[in-house]
């Protein structure tokens, strides 16, 4: 499947379609990341904006989450377990002020 510029459906829904795709096939597996937005505008041909749309897509059907400053990833077992663990550093925080985690 590859992305037509000039067809009916939008650019944003057909790269999310393609990526869903990917993650159905197993090209990317649950916890690693999906291509950085420069990566996918390349690979691609698209505009950053064209990239961030079809990643809210993505969140929105719950097939990736985004972490700040890390990157995207593919949903699954490991994210979720990442989630529900707190960070060292904010652990060490909260047992050195008393407070719970």
């Amino acid at each position: 499947m590859s992305i037509d510029p000039y067809g009916d459906r939008a650019v944003y829904k057909q790269l999310s379609d393609l990526l869903a795709a990917g993650i159905r096939s197993g090209e990317y597996q649950p916890g690693t990341p999906i291509p950085s937005e420069s990566k996918l505008m390349t690979r691609h041909n698209v505009a950053r904006n064209t990239v961030r749309l079809a990643m809210g897509v993505l969140r929105e059907r719950g097939l990736v989450v985004t972490r700040h400053g890390r990157g995207t990833f593919v949903c699954g077992e490991e994210n979720d377990q990442e989630q529900d663990q707190p960070s060292t550093s904010r652990s060490r925080a909260a047992n050195s002020s008393g407070l719970p985690a």
